[in-house]
């Protein structure tokens, strides 16, 4: 089995890898979408990107727990 030889940067992200967009998305737990919208707005850098990632993840509110049952009880 051949293997590609690699020619880039060693910290710079290229969306149109295959491989490197399937082990970016699962590193950071996040959909092709979204790491479209964070390379856009971080640039290329995969630091940049992870951090990115990273603050957006933590802006994001949890969901819901709070049953209204337990709302109505006095």
């Amino acid at each position: 089995m051949h293997r590609r030889h690699f020619t880039g940067a060693r910290n710079k992200f290229d969306l149109n890898d295959r491989v490197q967009v399937r082990i970016l998305r699962k590193r950071l737990k996040i959909s092709h979408q979204e790491l479209a919208k964070v390379v856009r707005t971080a640039g290329d850098s995969i630091a940049a990107v992870s951090k990115e990632a990273g603050d957006r993840r933590r802006l994001t509110l949890p969901a819901n727990t709070i049953r209204q049952s337990d709302l109505l009880r006095p």
